[in-house]
Order: C-alpha cells, then structure tokens, then sequence
C-alpha cells in the first residue's frame, strides 16, 4: 500500500505524479487525499480490480458525502491546473536546487548531521554530535520558533523531534529556497549553546494559540479550559464565570455541535428517566 497522502501530486519530484513512482515501486494499492482537493475536502483509493473484487463479498460501505458532483469538480480544477502550470516540471527543478542549498547549510553547520528527501519533500535532521548522530530536539525546537519569527513556517518530526520536515507549496519558487536557507543560515550562526535558554526562548505554548485566542469571543458564563496556566496564561484562569464562544462555520463544524447537543439532550434525559 503506498501512502501518497503528502508525497503524491508531484510533491516527490522525479518529473512524476506520486512517491511510487519515484521509488520505483509497484503498489497493490494506492491511497490519496490532501493535495487531490487543495483544501477542498477530497480524497481516493485506486486498486487492482482483483483486490476491488474482494471488497463484493455482503460487506456495507457507504460514503456520506461520495461521489459529491463538487468534489469532482475541484479534483478535475486541480489537475487542470497541474497540467497548465506545468508543476511536475517546477518540482524537478526547484527541489534539486533547495536540497543543494541546504546541503550548504549542512557544510557550513556541525549541527546540520543529515539533509535527505526528494522534490519538495526535505528533511534537514539536527544532532549535537555527528559521530555518535545524537539527537537535538531543543535546538530543532529553537530553530522552528525563530524561524517563525522571520516569516519562516517549518515544523519537527522523527522519533526524537530533531528533523525539520520542510513541505512548501508546490508553488515554492528558487527565490523563495533562498530566503529560507538565509534564515535558517542567520539562526544557526547565533544559535545559543545553553540548553536552559534554548528551552526559554521557545514559548510554552503552540504558536497559533494566541491567533485562536482571537477569534474566540468571551462573553462572561462558564470556565475557561483548565490548561489555561500551561499555555502562557500567568494566572489559569480567565475569570471565575467564562466560557469560550466559537463562532462555526462548516458543516462538518454544525453537525459536531449538533450531535454533541444531541447527546446531551439524550444524557438528561436518560438521567431523568
């Protein structure tokens, strides 16, 4: 089964469409999503017609929202502009050229042990030691919050959280590979060797919460999450009475409140029975 959630739509370059083919893989079965809808809620699984058959068997499936006139409209509207764009073509090229300029930072940088990955789907792997590959997640942590700050969106994976996972837009041009490198070059040359004010630079927070905050209305009723004083908040507490009114605007985003008032409709009255 190849996963080309992330990788597929020419994320993994080559000149070709998905990660297997890149790899020179064979799949039985291949399933995507994300990049298929471009935001717009589309996925798919494509199999041999052998392991389709096996499926006709009584089993019951169903999709509440398959086959959606909508959705095959905007997959046919991304694959149409794939192909005007010509961005199999632009991964090719802009990715060898990233990954070039990162193995820079890798020559340049003792910190900067590994930079692996294909296309625009990189990986540049942080340790404190090369020889013995010794993990470095604070200083990874540090890296993705300054990053941050200069207008750089990066983020953390692998088991120790020491390698940053880059993904731009397929769009990411060679100008955009080189603003990146020159920040992530200027932090690692003013990077701090303390462990203690590596941790307190990096807020204790997740760096979107005071963007949420924002659009969370308080009207004065309720009580505000108990993990308030773990996010930035000194005193844990909002006020004694407050909750948190969020305004919701999907679908999706109706139907859960829906159901949960469902389910609270049904506790009380179970309760009461």
């Amino acid at each position: 089964i190849s996963d080309e959630v992330q990788s597929g739509f020419g994320r993994a370059g080559g000149g070709k469409m998905w990660g297997f083919e890149v790899s020179g893989v064979q799949p039985d079965m291949v399933t995507f999503g994300k990049p298929a809808g471009n935001c717009f809620p589309l996925a798919g699984v494509v199999t041999t017609a052998a392991i389709a058959r096996s499926f006709a068997n009584g089993m019951e499936y169903f999709n509440t929202f398959g086959g959606s006139p909508v959705a095959t409209r905007v997959g046919k509207a991304v694959l149409d502009v794939m192909r005007e764009d010509r961005v199999l073509d632009h991964v090719q090229d802009v990715g060898p050229y990233f990954k070039s300029r990162l193995k820079e930072l890798q020559t340049k940088h003792e910190i900067v042990g590994d930079v692996r990955g294909e296309g625009l789907f990189l990986g540049l792997e942080l340790v404190t030691d090369r020889a013995s590959n010794t993990p470095a997640p604070a200083e990874a942590s540090f890296l993705v919050e300054a990053a941050r700050q200069h207008g750089v969106l990066l983020g953390t994976d692998g088991l120790y959280d020491n390698v940053l996972k880059i993904k731009p837009p397929l769009c990411f041009s060679r100008a955009n590979a080189d603003l990146t490198v020159a920040v992530l070059d200027e932090i690692l040359s003013s990077m701090p060797s303390d462990p203690a004010v590596l941790k307190a630079a990096v807020p204790p927070h997740p760096a979107g919460l005071h963007k949420v905050r924002e659009m969370v209305a308080v009207d004065g009723v309720g009580a505000f999450p108990s993990w308030a004083g773990d996010y930035g908040d000194d005193t844990g507490a909002l006020g004694k009475d407050t909750v948190l009114t969020i305004n919701v605007s999907t679908g999706a985003g109706i139907g859960l409140c829906l159901g949960m008032l469902l389910g609270l409709a049904l506790s009380l009255a179970a309760r009461r029975s």
